[in-house]
């Protein structure tokens, strides 16, 4: 369908409610001059009760005249018939359009789309190799931050805990961001038989964590760089992995992406230690 076509059946619904609701007042508008005009509401020769004026003599005349051309008196018509002939109608036109509406949104997609961390994706255009890439970034990015925070307290070179901090704030949306793709694609965060994404490239041991949280100073400092550019050398190839290999658009942006700023923070700490 075009999308000349897709708009128009996204405003026929629209246009059958406008149909509907035209009638409906229609309808009250005409029971109201019935009322009017046929004195309901009002009982003849009533004390206190205030009777509409009365139509002007050349205006009485063409109803009396009309009356009579007719055969009689005109039709006294109960508003509750009315009500019951019209409502049906007006029914109907409003099934027709929720109906007509909801079939549209299945139509776009917009019924059944499971929300991500980007908001509503398409389930079919990812494979087994992004959902490998998010599961195994995952923890990976955690021990980043992990690692990042540290040096919040432990570090004594400025520009380290400025390329702390600059790890923490890039990585850590980034790890919702996979999380929410694979709840999306009803994949689980961790893989089956993981063991703490401490196989993964780059990954430090828990012994190297403890070394790392024990350290303080300049010492700290070259420790860091040090442990990080490994660890973001295991990032970049995990994201070139999925680049190569990777289906969904949107992991292969973010690939991309971790590939071209953690080789830029690679070169950075390089040169970092060439000065501590």
């Amino acid at each position: 369908m075009d999308g000349r076509a897709r708009r128009f059946t996204a405003w026929v619904p629209r246009l059958l409610m406008l149909v509907a609701l035209v009638l409906g007042v229609a309808a009250m508008h005409t029971l109201g001059h019935l009322d009017h005009h046929q004195g309901y509401g009002a009982a003849p020769g009533h004390e206190g009760v205030h009777a509409p004026p009365a139509p002007p003599p050349t205006v009485a005349a063409g109803i009396e005249q009309e009356a009579s051309g007719l055969g009689g008196a005109l039709p006294r018509l109960d508003p509750t018939s009315v009500c019951l002939a019209v409502l049906p109608s007006l029914l109907l036109l409003l099934m027709a359009a929720v109906l007509l509406r909801t079939r549209h949104r299945r139509n776009t997609g917009v019924i059944g789309a499971r929300p991500g961390a980007r908001g509503a994706r398409s389930s079919a255009a990812f494979n087994d190799a992004d959902v490998a890439f998010a599961q195994m970034m995952i923890p990976h990015h955690r021990q980043a931050v992990e690692m990042a925070e540290l040096a919040e307290t432990r570090a004594a070179d400025p520009e380290i805990r400025e390329l702390a901090a600059k790890i923490k704030a890039a990585q850590d949306p980034e790890i919702a961001t996979m999380t929410g793709w694979l709840t999306s694609w009803g994949a689980p965060v961790e893989p089956e038989g993981g063991h703490g994404g401490h196989d993964m490239p780059g990954m430090m041991t828990g012994q190297d964590m403890t070394a790392l949280e024990e350290a303080r100073g300049a010492a700290f400092d070259r420790m860091f760089a040090e442990r990080m550019i490994a660890h973001h050398e295991g990032a970049v190839e995990m994201a070139e992995t999925e680049r190569a290999q990777g289906s969904d658009p949107e992991a292969r942006r973010l690939a991309a992406t971790v590939a071209t700023a953690q080789q830029a923070e690679i070169e950075q700490m390089r040169r970092l230690l060439d000065r501590l």
